[in-house]
């Protein structure tokens, strides 16, 4: 039930040259049981992915608009 999901829009800190890297390692954390967490960016992070999966996490992504949803929960 993704209207639980624990939402992170990263787009204005990436637009603003930032990086929200931090911010979202630090809420993938924090994931409960059966938590989601949705990280909305204007691209697909592969960098982020590539770095949450290798933590033991799942996580999978589709394109809404503009906007990359990228989705990530504890195995």
């Amino acid at each position: 039930d993704l209207s639980q999901a624990i939402v992170f829009d990263a787009r204005s800190v990436i637009e603003e040259g930032g990086s929200p890297l931090n911010e979202i390692l630090s809420r993938v954390k924090r994931l409960g049981e059966g938590e989601v967490m949705l990280l909305l960016t204007p691209f697909v992070p592969v960098p982020v992915i590539e770095l949450v999966l290798s933590k033991g996490y799942l996580s999978w992504s589709k394109q809404e608009g503009e906007t990359i949803q990228t989705f990530f929960r504890k195995k």
